[in-house]
């Protein structure tokens, strides 16, 4: 695959003048180009080069509300209950995610659970908004029905991703951002836009056998639950959860198979303050987990403030096509 290699101020800026152009605002544009070059620069490529088209096109499209906040719509102690108005979905849960962590800051733990909210992009940037400022964050989503639900092999289900992060002095030591499919939606598509095989079987091909061909899989749209049975129950309990904190809609009632119009989403976000019960020194918890496994085996996240500061001095490397692409929205 031809390849460029672009440094991440440059990415940003020319996300922030595409995202003028298509009509949002300056703090808006500057905001979610923002997150999506930390994203590119986390090595995060599925949720953010090979994602902005698509936030562009929402954009032009209207389903995404250019300058649109949530509203509250409920709320008792610790929990509220937010709509998010189909604004840009970026822009909807930086808000969220804000809010609980000012609530759990009162409360001790805060909860925001929001409706009728766009793509977010990447879960894990929300998690990490929380462990940075000394929460633990959790965050949730469900999708449109990209997931086939455990003895079926049609997608019924959403893969409804799910993040987890745990706040230290190192900033983030711990860090759990995933789909409930096997492969996430967007990673699939990029192992097929490289003409990749998938490292394990990712889902089932036209004969209905599981397969480790992603471009077959993107074209059943039979992606494998995460875990198998398991995956399938957590993306339908995850599911249940978030529309019935947000009052939103479940999968089902999120219509359409194109990720361009998928929108509706039910989300949930979670803050916890441990200063407010005399908790702290996460940082020795994760490193006495760290000192019981083996050498080689990877803390999740641990790598992700090197791999950060790697791609700040050496650039982003991702398609030349996706670059070419972008440059001309």
């Amino acid at each position: 695959m031809d390849t460029v290699i672009i440094k991440k101020d440059e990415l940003e800026a020319v996300f922030y003048k595409k995202l003028v152009k298509h009509g949002l605002g300056p703090e808006q544009a500057g905001s979610i180009a923002s997150v999506f070059a930390l994203n590119a620069a986390d090595g995060i490529l599925t949720h953010s080069v090979y994602r902005f088209e698509r936030q562009v096109e929402q954009l032009d499209s209207g389903l995404a509300k250019p300058g649109t906040m949530p509203l509250k719509v409920a709320g008792f102690g610790g929990l509220e209950r937010y709509d998010a108005l189909f604004g840009l979905g970026i822009t909807s849960a930086i808000f969220s995610m804000k809010r609980a962590c000012e609530l759990a800051s009162e409360n001790g733990i805060g909860a925001v659970a929001l409706r009728n909210a766009n793509h977010w992009m990447r879960a894990g940037y929300y998690a990490l908004m929380a462990s940075e400022k000394g929460y633990v964050g959790v965050c949730w989503t469900n999708t449109m029905a990209n997931l086939c639900a455990w003895q079926s092999k049609e997608p019924v289900i959403g893969n409804n991703p799910v993040a987890m992060a745990m706040p230290s002095e190192k900033g983030c030591a711990m860090l759990v951002d995933s789909a409930m499919s096997q492969f996430s939606v967007g990673k699939t598509m990029q192992y097929a836009m490289e003409s990749r095989l998938l490292p394990v079987p990712g889902g089932w091909d036209e004969k209905g056998e599981l397969t480790c061909d992603a471009q077959a899989i993107v074209n059943t749209r039979r992606f494998l639950p995460a875990g198998y049975w398991k995956g399938s129950g957590f993306s339908m309990i995850l599911d249940a959860m978030a529309s019935f904190l947000s009052d939103g809609n479940t999968t089902s009632q999120i219509k359409g198979v194109n990720p361009l119009v998928e929108t509706g989403l039910s989300q949930v976000f979670i803050a916890i303050d441990p200063r407010t019960i005399g908790s702290d020194g996460a940082q020795g918890i994760i490193d006495s987990i760290a000192k019981s496994v083996e050498p080689d085996c990877r803390i999740p996240g641990g790598q992700l403030y090197q791999k950060r500061e790697k791609a700040l001095k050496e650039g982003i490397e991702f398609s030349r096509k996706t670059w070419n692409d972008i440059l001309a929205l």
